[in-house]
């Protein structure tokens, strides 16, 4: 295992959920926060810094496990191992929620599918630095 190879995915794929967390909620699910304002903290009590740390640590788990779990670097192995983490993760995000919480079936979807995108593109980022030279 290359510590460097899992510290440069980890800052990547970090840096990926950033972006794509701005899109995903800053963007694309704005106007339904807005309509369900009563279910979510004001914008200046929302724990940004805590937000972060949890992109952090899924980011770390990802790339480290798949250093460790993942043999065959393939990119349908690749492709394989993120869709799978991002349905786990993105079916209890949207569906469970969805299931606990009056969210809208809107919110519960763009949860769902954005997550798994999101975890798609950190799979083509550790292919790019995992694939055989």
């Amino acid at each position: 295992m290359s510590y460097k190879n899992v510290m440069l995915s980890t800052f990547l794929v970090f840096l990926s959920f950033v972006a794509t967390d701005f899109i995903i909620h800053g963007n694309i699910l704005m106007s339904a926060y807005n309509e369900t304002a009563s279910l979510w903290r004001p914008q200046n009590e929302m724990n940004i810094g805590l937000i972060q740390l949890v992109n952090l640590l899924i980011s770390i788990a990802i790339c480290s496990s798949y250093t460790y779990f993942v043999e065959h670097k393939t990119l349908k192995n690749t492709l394989l191992y993120v869709f799978t983490v991002g349905f786990v993760m993105g079916i209890s995000a949207g569906y469970i929620t969805y299931a606990t919480m009056p969210i809208t079936q809107f919110i519960a979807f763009t949860w769902f599918v954005g997550i798994v995108m999101q975890k798609s593109i950190a799979g083509i980022i550790l292919y790019l630095i995992y694939r055989k030279k």
